[in-house]
């Protein structure tokens, strides 16, 4: 393929060196022009440039400082600023300054800020070397109709020395080898998003960096804005390290994101080289669009042994529409010979595509051919995002002679065929852990991937093989060096080497197979399902793992063989699997391995590991037709057959089986519900003989997580919910009764809100219950009679409803209880003696969901029950006079008691339970103090007591399965004694008849934190 810059035909690889010396000096000697601007031209001086001017200076004054103020123009014939080294140059907005050979003109270590007009017909700012910056409102205009003499150009910014250029304004140049903007040393070039570039003419590049004078400089390029260009040969950006004479390697970084657009031909979007010592990259983000013959988004072109960086991020979008035009071209050095690298990655999210060529494609130069034997370019691409051809049947990357790498991650997206060329090439299937993808390795009726010598999966994550692939299609052996492999497709000539922490699984058809201390596990990576995976010959090592997964209906996973069969001493490893219905009396003999040859299987399992909790493996190697290996399962509970005795003996009576299901369970709870499940009803078809089964092919730790839940445990540890309720309404009660004196007289109301939230640990048997109520409670105060001097008594009646969440997590287990109250309260007041009750009773309903869900069992179990409270709250206070203050010694009594009526629960079948009526009793007495405060219409305390729990030490349930004759006891957590309380509580007398109260209480023990509260407001009328 040839390129042109300029006039001339190059490779692509070459940029010809462009020395402005001889226009710089005859700019700089041109006639000096009239001072219009004021001081006159000199070294050291500060310029002011006002109204209309001709040119300023003569090229030689140095360290001058120059103001274009508003409104202003200079306007030289040949140049419109000539100055020295040192200079700065400002020109403000609405300014004109132009020249018609420069508009400026400088020396070294020039420093320009435009934000006004510059026109000219060669250059808008040519300096030796420093900075220009063309703010938002600044252009720069290079109209040039005229031809250029050969090896030179023009440009409307051109540094020759080191400097930077950073582009907010517009850049417009027309004519022929006009560049935007020209660096030719170690630069930096900076296009913000309001910035652009716009050239026409052939040969006119937005940007170009050409610093072959010494290598090792660093140049970048930060494109954020746009850049478009119209004409052969008009690269959007030009970053080479070429030259004619030979190579020269620099550290150049260009970054992309904003857009770039190109209309000629030859006129590549980003045209970039690399020496073998190049320590450049491309990182691209924005949008690249060409449509013209043989203009590619991306031109890479690699010298000697040179490597070429390129990423193309999530915001990248290349598309080439011309014909013989790639998104991404690649290019190897025939007059630079050696073994070069292009490393390019392709995010999620980026996007190519190409009309008339493949994606990514390698070209070649007719002039300078390229010999594979000494030079080539080796391509590692890793796709995440798109590459995109019309059709499957298009060629979407078309690689050379190199040795290629083509790595694909699980959101790829490519269309077309993906050709590796000559040389040794390796197809990839990369991921991290956790992701997945799919490929077919034929779409339609074309090969996904073709002429590679190497197929791999690697990386921690899952692919999956789908389709059939033809067996007249050569495939090379592949490899799962990690993570998981499913063959689901029927591609009967790939042969696999799975190497050490690799898995390969699938129900589908693929060629010899050898372990090589990974795993094989027909089905789905999920392990949901058995599968059926047929192969060609299967050779496994002792440090292999065979991983089968059987389920109740007699029914496992299995390996067809389609040659020898050689088990090396491997691992057998039988894992559970969820199964649906019970498939026969004995459905616990599988073939796992089915080998269709007359020859036996080589060697033996070393290893037979087993999961399941109740079931003993064994393993035949003689099965089926006589060659098959048969896999038994055993219950653990089951005798060995007895041996023949050598005379006959008297018959012994059949010994009782050892219970089964028992043997998993470590806690009274699990070994209760084991035990009731061990008996569950065998008759075939039976619901129960379904639930047996599905028990009896679970882990250990499934296991004991169905008994825990099956056991019902919620059901007893709500009884400790219900008497949380009841003791809430008395308790809050006996409190305001306390606090709720008023002026005698009259019947005194009164209505508040009250709740609680309370956590009860487990004890390693029974889980954690977490109840939360809230409710509102209100009554009458019927009598408030006087006592001699300083006694009264007071009394009423009172009701409400509480609402309560009662749940048990680890227990999937959670009620809703509605409980309506009814009850009294006294309190007795004789001198500094002080004695308050109250008595309540209440009716609950509570509606419970408990979930069953462990190994194939998925049930949902639901039920509404009855239950009754009756308690009672008791304080006695004596209090002792402190004039404001009292310091009360106080015993408490609280006593509440929960009968829960028999019921059925449903939703599960065999696993519902049958309850049994049960009662709790719950009851603690304490003692402490309480200091009082009292003045006027306000009564406040604070009380710390040691309470010391009574009543029954742990709920119990009995209950019974649907689906089991035995009744079995569950138990909620133990509840262990004594702790500490503490209480505020605060009457308010608003007017003489209107009072509010407030209680809080907090309850602290080794196996329960309890908070409560209420508050009320009374009014006597």
């Amino acid at each position: 393929m040839i390129i042109k810059t300029r006039s001339k035909p190059i490779h692509a690889l070459l940029l010809l060196g462009t020395s402005k010396a001889a226009l710089l000096a005859a700019v700089l000697a041109a006639p000096a022009p009239a001072f219009a601007c004021t001081p006159a031209a000199a070294n050291g001086v500060t310029v002011s440039c006002s109204g209309a001017n001709d040119g300023y200076g003569t090229g030689t004054e140095n360290d001058v400082t120059v103001n274009v103020q508003t409104g202003a123009r200079v306007e030289g014939d040949k140049t419109g600023i000539a100055l020295g080294d040192g200079a700065h140059i400002t020109t403000l907005t609405s300014t004109l300054v132009s020249g018609s050979e420069a508009a400026i003109s400088l020396g070294e270590d020039a420093d320009v800020l435009i934000a006004g007009r510059v026109e000219s017909g060669g250059f808008g700012v040519l300096a030796g070397s420093g900075s220009v910056y063309l703010l938002r409102n600044g252009s720069i205009t290079i109209t040039n109709p005229d031809d250029v003499p050969d090896e030179d150009d023009y440009a409307a910014i051109n540094l020759r020395g080191e400097g930077k250029a950073s582009i907010s304004g517009s850049i417009i140049t027309r004519g022929d080898l006009v560049q935007g903007v020209h660096m030719e040393a170690a630069a930096e070039v900076e296009v913000t998003s309001t910035g652009s570039i716009r050239t026409e003419g052939n040969y006119s590049s937005g940007i170009v960096l050409s610093s072959f004078e010494e290598a090792g400089q660093q140049r970048m390029v930060t494109m954020a804005g746009s850049i478009s260009t119209a004409g052969l040969y008009a690269y959007g950006i030009d970053a080479r390290d070429a030259v004619d004479e030979g190579l020269v390697s620099t550290r150049t970084t260009t970054i992309h994101t904003g857009t770039i657009t190109t209309t000629g031909d030859g006129a590549s979007g980003i045209l970039a080289s690399f020496a073998p010592d190049s320590e450049s990259n491309v990182t691209i983000g924005g949008a690249i669009t060409t449509s013209g013959e043989q203009a590619h988004g991306l031109f890479i072109g690699v010298a000697g042994g040179g490597s070429a960086p390129i990423h193309l991020t999530s915001g990248a979008r290349i598309a080439a529409q011309g014909v013989n035009s790639h998104a991404i071209a690649l290019a190897a050095s025939g007059e630079f010979p050696g073994v070069g690298e292009a490393v390019i990655r392709i995010d999620e999210g980026a996007h190519l595509s190409s009309t008339n060529a493949a994606v990514i494609g390698t070209v070649d130069d007719p002039e300078t051919p390229v010999d594979p034997s000494v030079s080539r370019l080796n391509t590692h691409i890793t796709i995440a995002g798109t590459v995109a051809r019309a059709t499957t049947s298009d060629v979407a990357i078309d690689l050379g002679a190199g040795d290629e790498r083509i790595t694909l991650l699980p959101t790829y997206d490519v269309t077309g065929v993906i050709d590796g060329g000559d040389g040794f090439d390796t197809f990839v299937l990369d991921g991290e852990a956790g992701t997945s993808g799919t490929i077919a390795l034929i779409v339609g009726n074309s090969a996904r991937a073709t002429n590679f010598e190497d197929i791999r999966k690697t990386g921690a994550g899952t692919w999956t093989i789908t389709g059939t692939v033809p067996g007249n299609l050569p495939l090379p052996v592949g490899t799962v060096e990690a993570g998981t492999l499913v063959m689901d497709g029927n591609v009967a000539n790939l042969a696999l080497n799975v190497r050490p922490g690799a898995t390969l699984g699938g129900s589908g058809r693929l060629g010899a197979v050898t372990m090589q201390g990974g795993t094989l596990a027909p089905g789905s990576s999920s392990g949901a399902g058995i599968a059926t995976l047929t192969t060609g010959n299967l050779t496994l090592d002792a440090a292999s793992t065979l991983a089968i997964k059987v389920n109740d209906q007699g029914g496992s996973d299995r390996l067809v063989v389609n040659g020898t069969v050689a088990l090396g001493g491997a691992t057998l490893a039988v894992q559970e699997i969820a199964g649906n219905s019970f498939g026969g009396i004995n459905p616990f003999v599988y073939t796992i391995l089915d080998n269709d040859g007359a020859d036996a299987i080589t060697g033996q399992f070393g290893t037979v590991t087993n999961t399941l909790a109740f079931l003993t493996p064994t393993v035949s190697y003689a099965g089926g037709s006589g060659n098959d290996v048969v896999l038994t399962l055993t219950p653990n509970n089951v005798p060995p057959d007895p041996e023949e005795p050598e005379e006959p003996v008297e018959p012994e009576e059949p010994e009782e089986p050892t219970p089964l299901f028992p043997t998993a369970a470590v806690t009274a709870n699990q070994t209760s519900a084991a035990s009731a499940l061990d008996d569950l009803d065998q008759t075939e078809g039976s619901d129960a003989a379904l639930a047996y089964n599905q028990i009896l092919f679970m882990t250990t730790p499934q296991a004991r997580q169905i008994f825990d839940l099956a056991s019902g445990e919620a059901h007893a540890s709500m009884q400790y919910a219900l008497a949380d309720v009841g003791d809430l309404f008395t308790r809050n009660l006996q409190r305001r009764s306390a606090l709720a004196a008023m002026a005698p007289g009259g019947i005194g109301l009164w209505l508040g809100v009250l709740g609680q939230d309370s956590r009860r640990s487990g004890d390693g048997n029974a889980a954690d219950l977490a109840t939360r109520s809230y409710g509102i409670n209100g009554g009458v105060d019927l009598l408030h009679m006087a006592l001699g001097a300083d006694g009264s008594l007071r009394a009423g009646l009172a009701g409400g409803y509480i609402r309560s969440d009662a749940d048990v997590d680890a227990r999937l287990s959670r009620a809703d209880i509605d409980s309506t109250m009814v009850g009294g309260w006294l309190a007795l007041e004789s001198g500094a003696f002080q004695l308050s009750a109250a008595v309540g009773a209440g009716w609950h309903k509570l509606d419970m969901e408990r979930e069953l869900l462990a190994g194939a069992i998925d049930r949902t179990v639901e039920n509404r029950r009855d239950a009754r409270s009756i308690g009672v709250s008791a304080q006695m206070r004596f209090d002792i006079d402190l004039q404001s203050l009292r310091l009360s010694p106080i015993a408490t009594l609280d006593v509440t008691r929960v009968t829960l009526d028999a019921t059925q629960e449903t939703g599960a079948g065999a696993l519902n339970l049958r309850l049994d009526r049960a009662s709790y009793t719950g009851a603690r007495a304490g003692g402490g103090i309480e200091l009082g405060y009292a003045t006027g219409a306000l009564d406040s305390h604070l009380r710390v007591i040691y309470e010391h729990e009574l009543g029954d030490g742990t709920p119990l349930q009995r209950a019974r399965f649907d689906g089991s004759p035995d009744a079995f006891i569950t138990r909620g957590a133990v509840r262990r004694d004594s702790g500490v309380a503490v209480g505020v509580g605060l009457g308010y007398s608003l007017t003489p008849t209107l009072r509010l109260t407030a209680t809080y209480d907090g309850s602290f023990n080794q196996d329960q934190t309890r908070h409560r509260g209420g508050i009320g407001l009374g009014m006597r009328f």
